[in-house]
């Protein structure tokens, strides 16, 4: 949680600190995520930052959270990485990851918020939300005592 403080805040020197930490200590596929955060923070050459983006994003614990696409499409947005950031947003939306509102106030989404993507994105997160009320409406219906 650090690290994601930090992300927000815009601390570079905190995340690749926390990062480096996250992967002293064995954290979960961390590794590719801290190959990620200090090429970007480092100012790799651009075709290093991407190489190392992709391989991020293909991280295949993620693919079965979607609160872990979330956040790192926080990162990648973080890092400038637009067109991935927008994937794994998509991705956890997808998942069932309903991120509005939280997506329009997020620092992170800087980048990538004037983006028509992101406006698609906004609304399917708002149907989402919608559709996961409803279901809720309908268990806590479905639930209560005559």
């Amino acid at each position: 949680m650090r690290m994601r403080i930090a992300l927000r805040i815009g601390n570079r020197a905190a995340v690749l600190a926390e990062s480096n930490a996250e992967l002293q200590i064995g954290f979960r596929k961390v590794h590719d995520q801290q190959a990620f955060l200090n090429a970007c923070l480092n100012h790799a050459p651009q075709a290093e930052v991407s190489k190392a983006a992709a391989k991020f994003e293909a991280d295949p614990v993620a693919e079965r959270d979607a609160e872990v696409l979330f956040q790192n499409a926080e990162s990648l947005g973080f890092c400038g990485q637009a067109d991935a950031a927008l994937r794994e947003l998509r991705k956890a939306i997808q998942g069932g990851y309903c991120s509005y509102p939280s997506m329009d106030k997020d620092p992170l989404f800087d980048t990538i918020q004037q983006r028509s993507e992101f406006a698609e994105l906004r609304q399917a997160a708002i149907q989402c939300q919608q559709n996961f009320l409803a279901h809720r409406r309908q268990v806590d219906t479905s639930m209560a005592r005559p």
